[in-house]
């Protein structure tokens, strides 16, 4: 059986057995063959960057700070996500359930916060988008922190302010995602 091998470009060879090479010009080469000691062979193992898991759900707990239009201003349970869209931007959400229910979703800005080794300690967020709650839509501005506490579970701390025609509601949350990658 030959064997193909590229040598260095345009160099390629047929391994016609016994030590004999058909190279690419036609011309027969012959070389010494040697086995090789296993104990010469390299067992290192390189160390492979893992990619970091860039989105996650969970849950948590809400706690409201202000107004009386919302679920976001009552103490409730909630789900939360984020999506990592492109590095420093993600798509957050929370799903806050109480006696209402009300859903928030902010487009945030982030910055990593990295120690010497270049390890993330802390992901701080800011970034608007809507809160909806009986049907109404309202503007939100959403700002915490998501801390990673291993490569599968984040802790996240958000302000979420909702903007409603009568009143402003504030809450704040804190919870536990199950990190994934996403994209």
């Amino acid at each position: 059986m030959s064997k193909i091998y590229q040598m260095a470009p345009p160099l390629a060879v047929v391994f016609l057995g016994m030590g004999v090479f058909l190279t690419a010009s036609g011309a027969i080469a012959q070389v010494e063959i040697s086995p090789v000691e296993p104990s010469s062979l390299s067992t290192e193992q390189t160390d492979l960057e893992v990619e970091p898991k860039r989105s996650y759900i969970g849950i948590g707990g809400n706690v409201g700070l202000g107004g009386n239009e919302s679920a976001l201003s009552d103490g409730g349970f909630v789900i939360v996500t984020r999506t990592r869209i492109i590095d420093y931007l993600s798509l957050r959400g929370s799903f806050i359930i109480s006696d209402d229910t009300a859903s928030a979703t902010a487009l945030t800005g982030e910055i990593p916060i990295a120690n010497t080794e270049g390890t993330v300690k802390a992901i701080p967020f800011l970034g608007g988008g809507i809160s909806i709650s009986d049907g109404d839509i309202s503007p939100l501005l959403s700002a915490g922190v998501d801390v990673p506490l291993s490569q599968d579970f984040t802790l996240t701390n958000r302000v979420n302010v909702s903007f409603s025609d009568n009143d402003t509601d504030v809450g704040t949350l804190v919870g536990v995602g199950y990190n994934f990658n996403l994209f």
